[in-house]
């Protein structure tokens, strides 16, 4: 089943609400300087969110109190974002308003959404959380959270911590909330700085700028953008496919007798439909692609902690237009050994502000690809609101499709596709989603 949403975003600045009674968290200024890598998200005001339906008796003040919970156990939700001296800073003061529950009237096709998952300006709350109401028994939630303090992790987390906090409501049992911390997270990116010297840092950025230089990475033709670049229609094409519990557990099964990761199955699925929308002779094509990696282990980060805690490396493997799935995704996983043992993964957050800072090391991308499998049944919320599906997404840079992937209720799944307006059309995205859906089937043959 392919279900079509609109997000039009466009940036949007949300003053400071008046201080709630007893959710002043710090009684003096704290700021930090952003690094490279979250000032990369910070500007552009980079949104991850999600849109889950709720059907059924919603206590809305508990989930009000659940929202201005979450400011108590993660102080960052009360930090702006704002210019400083030499660059942007993270800024908490007792002054500035804890993220509040916003109420709205059920959203028309086309509006309504786009300012709940819009971008986030310079000096907004950096976490909104919207309820739109169509009756007393049905509304749609959208949680729209700054990439510039967390990752997709720590947002599955919060999720998780929402709902806790909201059936603690619900069942009057609310008890003190854990001491917070009582700094400012630190950005995991000086946790590896000193792990390596300059001349190592030099000789990865010079080995990734020879590969990056000889590699001829494929994509889709952009037929939205205009020649002298992106298109003028704001916002992006999403796209969300169900796949059915039978199909996945094919699949799972299929990689475990591969030896193969679902998630690089998926990656190879991904690459394999873009492959088919791109014409031309049928020779292999070299196509890049992106996907977060997890390195709260190697960092010794709580898993719910609210941080940007990942690298990004970037994989480039080599794809026939009858390419199997997994033959591609054996390739992809060996290359990714490979990378983790040569000490990529950890170098490339060290190298970030170079990497950010010199556009020749920026890689054409085929696709970006995230994966919070095995994280997105565990923020559900309790079972008599029957809960839709949580579609989460964010948005991808320049002229590259995303693919999210999340797990359903019922060991089921889904993927929701999010392309750039100004670059591709809305005809691109309804081929690419089917052609996912189709290389999903023949992967589980």
């Amino acid at each position: 089943m392919t279900v079509e949403f609109t997000a039009l975003p466009s940036s949007v600045h949300e003053p400071d609400e008046a201080q709630p009674p007893g959710t002043s968290i710090t009684t003096c200024a704290e700021e930090r300087p952003l690094t490279a890598g979250e000032t990369a998200l910070a500007v552009p005001g980079t949104p991850m969110i999600t849109h889950q339906t709720l059907h059924g008796p919603l206590d809305v003040p508990a989930l009000r109190a659940a929202v201005a919970d979450l400011s108590t156990l993660h102080p960052v939700l009360t930090a702006r974002i704002l210019p400083g001296a030499s660059g942007y800073i993270l800024r908490r003061s007792p002054a500035a308003a804890a993220p509040a529950l916003r109420w709205a009237t059920w959203p028309e096709v086309g509006s309504g959404t786009e300012s709940a998952a819009a971008p986030f300006s310079v000096g907004s709350p950096l976490l909104r959380a919207t309820l739109h109401t169509r009756s007393s028994q049905s509304h749609q939630l959208t949680l729209a959270l700054s990439h510039a303090i967390a990752d997709g992790t720590s947002f599955m987390a919060l999720h998780g911590t929402l709902w806790e906090r909201y059936c603690a409501h619900t069942a009057s049992l609310a008890s003190q909330l854990p001491t917070p911390p009582s700094a400012l997270p630190a950005p995991v990116e000086e946790m590896f700085t000193g792990r390596f010297t300059a001349q190592d840092i030099a000789d990865f950025l010079r080995r990734r700028a020879e590969r990056i230089d000889s590699t001829a990475c494929a994509r889709m033709a952009p037929l939205a953008a205009l020649e002298s670049g992106p298109g003028h229609e704001p916002g992006i094409h999403l796209r969300r496919t169900d796949i059915p519990a039978d199909q996945l557990a094919r699949l799972t099964q299929a990689t475990r007798d591969c030896g193969i990761s679902l998630h690089h199955a998926l990656c190879a699925i991904t690459l394999a439909a873009i492959r088919s929308q791109i014409p031309g002779p049928p020779h292999a094509l070299a196509m890049t692609f992106m996907s977060p990696v997890d390195v709260r282990r190697r960092a010794g980060i709580p898993h719910d902690r609210l941080v940007m805690a990942v690298a990004v490396p970037d994989m480039t493997v080599d794809v026939t237009p009858d390419a199997h799935p997994l033959t591609l995704g054996t390739q992809i996983s060996q290359q990714f050994r490979a990378t983790v043992a040569d000490g990529s993964i950890d170098r490339s957050i060290a190298a970030m502000p170079q990497l950010l800072a010199e556009a020749g090391n920026a890689a054409p991308m085929t696709a970006f690809i995230s994966n919070v499998m095995n994280r997105a049944t565990r923020a559900l919320p309790p079972d008599e609101l029957n809960a839709g599906p949580l579609e989460a997404y964010t948005y991808a840079p320049g002229p590259v499709p995303a693919v999210f992937f999340t797990d359903l209720p019922g060991q089921s799944m889904a993927f929701t596709l999010a392309l750039p307006r100004a670059w591709y059309t809305a005809a691109q995205t309804n081929a690419l989603a089917q052609a996912i859906n189709r290389t999903f089937t023949r992967a589980c043959r």
